[in-house]
């Protein structure tokens, strides 16, 4: 809803994706009420945010974002494929695809530890590709 009303570009970085409507804050405290001790108002309105990255790019940065977040992955898989007789790629590769499942079913991107497995597998994969480029341009010229 948030991107529908920007027009498709997102509701931006430091806009809280929880909802803030009286509805929804009325609709978590009676979830609290209903469910007694134990049951916290916040778990009420965190089961209404994103638990996807790719959401939340989505919900963040609209539809620009969605594309370049995931053209920017698919880019360096694209180069992994060109690459993948090094055996350094080969192996790098599904460490980069795990990542990316992770943060596709957690919200990653905003999650120091989640966040932290993308980012390096990312940058070692790029660091392997790299060093492929380097080795074959060497070869080659």
């Amino acid at each position: 809803m948030a991107t529908i009303s920007n027009y498709g570009f997102g509701s931006g970085f430091g806009i809280s994706y929880f909802s803030t409507s009286a509805e929804a804050l009325d609709a978590a405290y009676k979830s609290y009420l209903k469910a007694g001790p134990g049951y916290g108002v916040y778990d009420s309105l965190f089961i209404r945010g994103q638990h996807s990255s790719i959401v939340n790019v989505f919900f963040r940065l609209g539809f620009i974002g969605v594309v370049v977040f995931i053209m920017f992955f698919f880019h360096i898989l694209s180069y992994a494929e060109k690459y993948k007789n090094d055996k350094n790629v080969r192996a790098l590769t599904p460490v980069l695809l795990s990542g990316i499942l992770n943060i596709s079913v957690h919200v990653g991107l905003e999650s120091p530890p989640f966040l932290m497995t993308i980012a390096i597998s990312t940058g070692f994969l790029l660091a392997a590709i790299s060093s492929s480029r380097r080795d074959s341009v060497c070869i080659d010229g």
